[in-house]
């Protein structure tokens, strides 16, 4: 009957905004019989967190399983200007293809006087598509009503119910919702009414409380009443999974294994559909004897050829499209498209099923109640018996490498749709690959300019997500893009060449090399005029070394698992230097760095490499993390020092007399010797004259 809702959020944005006027799915109603009304507190004191212009004073939800009617109330005061911009427009989300919606009242409370607001011809009802973006299209209108006369100290005051719930779940309810939200709210209730012949099971979350039970007329009312709700706040950078607020999770699944039945059924191709599908298949995907070789282009072909675009309207939300009609046009949602590829995989007799997944929620499944709510993607397992088991997300276009080596995210849990799945499957942690900068520095002269190349080689998911970026860009705004990168340590940098990439796609090795040309890498130092400088940072670096500062952390810090770089820096220098090798070291149980410092027949190789070692930091440990990068920080630069002083004096002074007259003694000396030592010292021959050889042939030479 009803999802996951949350009330006090930023609104969507409208992408299409198309009046459809007054909608046959919209009435105007009384409210239902079976409603327990309440009355807010129109007098309130306003609470000290108070941030966006608008305080609830009521929130009420009340669903009713034998209707299957929802109940929404809002009653809320306008605190100041910013208010009235962002809530004098009411709106409700529908699907007009199993669901309608009565609107009760729209009141204007000002003064104690109630002033009626509620004029269908004023209603509007849109098409919304918010998803539009990330090609997805739920079919869902939204309602809108556009209040006029609203000011500050103005109380709203409106109600409405939403009948009908997706025949995909087969009359199954299930719904999740909050205890706590991130606006202070003076009263909160949600209840459920439950026939006698019907049952629901509840589970409480990180800190959630139980309801009160009542039963009457053959109903049994659920009722979770909360008052005076403080605004909970996350910290930067709090990973995505992590949760504080209480919450309750509903369902009226008995277990995975039910879940499995319900969602596999629609997955399921008869013997004449799989034959069709394998016929039309030959020609598409080429033959071979192979079976990974088949699985991988298989795969390319799903993943590159049929276009993600999702509608997802109704039963279409849940259930998918057959896969000859997403082969025939070429387009599908997740579902679908791991739909085919599984199909594909069959009409080979390979085991291969679609793969219910959380795209970033995967580690708190198991807190869940069973549910086709706690999922929002679909993957592919593919079963290989002894040569062992694997999994594909078909949505990734533009992957890399054979099926051992292809990237899977770490969606940590999954429900595999095969006949009486009984649990959830633990997924594979995926393989880390190093991405490798190769930087590279010709030094004309001292004082002057340098050339500067650097090759970059991504791997693994990097080097998926590079291609895909090379190969949906405009090359003239990448080239600046990736020149701009450098300006801030390099304002007179420009391109010599254009930015070009090699694409090893089997081995999934990307490759991207650079050329500049750096007018002037050198400049004065700040604290010694006489001296000049150049530097060297490691870039790619800087996004991993300094962490969001946080005082007295409360909450975990999210790290990049992905996260392992070596960015190496080689600089020919036109003289020899005065270096001294070095290493240092830092990190803990959370990332690890190393700085190397070598020099050697004037070249100079800097070698930073950082990996991260946990997908957190906990709030423990925090001042320790940050302290640890912050004695790291002070070794990346590294400055190539040159006395500007003693280079003009060199500059100035071409000929050094006293030298010049050094030389000539050294020479006119050494030859006086020599004459001495041939005309006073000459050894006597012992050999006997017919034995005698004058020095000749070659050993003139020597002579």
């Amino acid at each position: 009957m009803s999802t996951c809702r949350s009330f006090i959020l930023t609104f969507t944005f409208f992408i299409s905004l198309i009046t459809l006027g007054q909608h046959p799915n919209v009435a105007h109603l009384q409210e239902p019989e079976w409603v327990e009304f309440s009355e807010p507190d129109l007098t309130p004191e306003l609470p000290d967190d108070l941030a966006s212009g608008v305080y609830y004073l009521l929130v009420d939800f009340q669903d009713n399983l034998a209707t299957d009617e929802s109940f929404h109330r809002f009653t809320y005061k306008i605190t100041n200007s910013m208010g009235i911009q962002e809530m004098s427009d009411l709106k409700t989300n529908f699907d007009p293809s199993y669901q309608k919606v009565d609107l009760h009242k729209i009141n204007i409370i000002r003064d104690g006087k109630r002033i009626d607001k509620l004029n269908l011809d004023n209603i509007k009802v849109v098409q919304r598509e918010s998803g539009m973006d990330d090609h997805l299209y739920d079919g869902q209108l939204t309602l809108i009503a556009h209040l006029t006369d609203i000011r500050v100290g103005d109380i709203i005051d409106y109600s409405l119910t939403i009948t009908g719930s997706n025949p995909a779940y087969q009359g199954k309810y299930f719904t999740s919702f909050n205890l706590q939200f991130n606006e202070p709210v003076n009263q909160y209730r949600f209840s459920i009414y439950v026939p006698d012949q019907e049952r629901i099971e509840y589970k409480k979350l990180y800190g959630g409380e139980d309801p009160e039970i009542e039963k009457f007329k053959g109903i049994t009312k659920y009722t979770w009443n909360r008052s005076d709700l403080h605004a909970i706040t996350y910290e930067n950078n709090t990973p995505i999974w992590y949760d504080k607020t209480p919450s309750i999770v509903v369902s009226q699944f008995n277990s995975w294994q039910e879940v499995t039945n319900l969602v596999y059924s629609s997955y399921i191709l008869n013997d004449s559909e799989r034959n069709k599908l394998g016929r039309k298949i030959k020609g598409l995907i080429p033959e071979t004897k192979n079976q990974k070789e088949f699985i991988e282009r298989s795969i390319r072909f799903v993943q590159d050829e049929v276009r993600y675009l999702g509608l997802e309207n109704g039963l279409n939300s849940i259930i998918p499209r057959k896969p000859e009609e997403v082969l025939d046009k070429r387009y599908g949602d997740c579902k679908d498209k791991s739909f085919l590829l599984s199909e594909i995989l069959k009409t080979q007799g390979i085991e291969a099923f679609p793969m219910l997944v959380h795209s970033y929620n995967g580690r708190n499944l198991t807190n869940y109640l069973p549910s086709p709510n706690v999922f929002d993607h679909c993957v592919v397992q593919i079963d290989l018996g002894k040569e062992g088991i694997f999994y594909v997300d078909p949505t990734i276009s533009e992957q890399g490498g054979d099926l051992d080596n292809i990237y899977f995210p770490d969606y940590k849990m999954g429900l595999v749709l095969k006949p009486e799945e009984e649990s959830l499957t633990v997924l594979p942690t995926p393989n880390k690959f190093k991405t490798d900068v190769n930087e590279t520095f010709e030094l004309i002269n001292i004082g002057g300019g340098a050339n500067f190349e650097v090759t970059t080689i991504y791997k693994g998911n990097s080097a998926d997500f590079r291609r895909k970026q090379f190969m949906n860009a405009n090359m003239k705004a990448l080239q600046k893009e990736y020149t701009n990168f450098y300006t801030s340590l390099y304002p007179s940098i420009t391109s010599e060449a254009p930015v070009r990439f090699d694409d090893d796609r089997e081995l999934n090795i990307f490759k991207v090399h650079e050329k500049y040309h750096i007018d002037s890498i050198w400049s004065k130092s700040e604290g010694n005029e006489n001296l000049i400088q150049a530097r060297f940072y490691p870039l790619s670096l800087e996004p991993l070394l300094y962490p969001a500062p946080s005082s007295s952390r409360k909450m975990p810090y999210a790290l990049d698992t992905d996260s392992d770089v070596i960015h190496k820096t080689t600089v020919y220098v036109p003289q020899a230097w005065n270096i001294n090798n070095q290493r240092y070291r830092f990190g803990d149980q959370h990332f690890s760095y190393t700085e190397d410092i070598r020099y050697k027949n004037a070249t100079l190789e800097i070698t930073h490499e950082y990996s991260t070692l946990r997908d957190h930091v906990a709030p423990e440990d925090f001042k320790g993390y940050f302290a640890e990068h912050a004695k790291s920080q002070n070794n990346l630069y590294y400055l190539l020092q040159y006395n500007y002083a003693a280079l003009n004096t060199a500059q100035s002074n071409s000929t050094s007399w006293p030298a010049l007259l050094l030389m000539f003694f050294i020479f006119a000396g050494g030859g006086i010797l020599c004459y001495f030592i041939y005309v006073n010292y000459n050894i006597p021959s012992k050999v006997k004259p017919k034995y005698e050889r004058k020095i000749g042939g070659w050993l003139i030479l020597i002579g």
